[in-house]
């Protein structure tokens, strides 16, 4: 008896185990802190991001078994057009974020400025409507033959490598952001009130992003070995889980991280979360 050809196995094993991580990642943070839809506030673009990205891997965990087993090419264009599509919006939110926290490295800036920030942030949320377009045309050229878009050459040869190198580019940006925020954090003095929690806190944070900076390796790894034509095609699901954990440690530390810098919740804005609130 033959066995199933490897090309096969890798995509569902390896989409199964990522989408499952993905997929509780974004499942806790929408039970523990909900949904929200203004992109302008700091907290609520979280939440939002989170629901994008918690959609992207229910579209991505169908596609894996669609796209092998050939059931329903319609339904196999439409998971894997989801999962796209909300992985480039998580990049858009992605870098909306490093852009605000560049901003707000600099200790001078004054809060118009950052909101004036924001509202140029806005044009980022049109980027998808470009990248999206090869994979519409991709959409086109197969409907005839009946065949999944992945297999057009609009997919192949011009969004696969257009995803990557947007991918790449946002996660170097989003770690140059992280590694700036993180020796703030490092250089701040933790005293006064309840200093050992904050300190361990502190700690937490160095790990969760140790975590987020593996899978990121993992990522760029995975899409590497893509463009040498191997066949490990689960890179969108281990892009969603970067940006999923991301998201999650924006939700409990504060996309700036201000209760930890400062050590105390009156430094705070209100587009701020404050999950340390509880110890100042």
């Amino acid at each position: 008896m033959s066995g199933i050809p490897l090309a096969n196995v890798l995509p569902l094993e390896g989409g199964a185990v990522c989408s499952g991580i993905a997929l509780t990642v974004t499942a806790q943070c929408l039970y523990r802190y909900g949904v929200a839809f203004n992109i302008l506030n700091d907290v609520s673009r979280q939440k939002l991001v989170n629901l994008i990205c918690f959609i992207g891997s229910i579209g991505a965990m169908l596609f894996y078994g669609l796209n092998q087993t050939k059931v329903n090419v319609m339904a196999t264009n439409v998971t894997i057009f989801v999962a796209f599509l909300c992985g480039q919006y998580g990049q858009v939110i992605i870098n909306h974020n490093s852009i605000i926290r560049l901003a707000s490295a600099n200790a001078t800036a004054a809060k118009n400025n950052i909101q004036q920030i924001q509202k140029y942030c806005l044009l980022l949320y049109i980027l998808p409507f470009f990248t999206m377009f090869p994979i519409l045309l991709a959409y086109s050229d197969t409907m005839e033959s009946g065949k999944p878009l992945t297999t057009s050459y609009y997919n192949l040869v011009i969004s696969k490598y257009l995803f990557m190198g947007i991918v790449v580019i946002t996660e170097l940006f989003a770690t140059y952001t992280d590694i700036k925020l993180l020796k703030r954090v490092e250089d701040t003095v933790m005293g006064g009130k309840h200093a050992e929690q904050k300190e361990s806190r502190r700690q937490d944070i160095k790990y969760t992003y140790r975590t987020i900076w593996f899978f990121m390796i993992i990522d760029f790894g995975l899409k590497v070995l893509i463009s040498l034509g191997y066949p490990v095609l689960f890179d969108a699901i281990t892009t969603l889980i970067v940006i999923s954990l991301r998201t999650q440690s924006n939700l409990s530390y504060g996309l700036l991280m201000k209760e930890i810098v400062y050590g105390s919740s009156s430094q705070t804005t209100k587009s701020e979360f404050v999950s340390m609130k509880e110890l100042a």
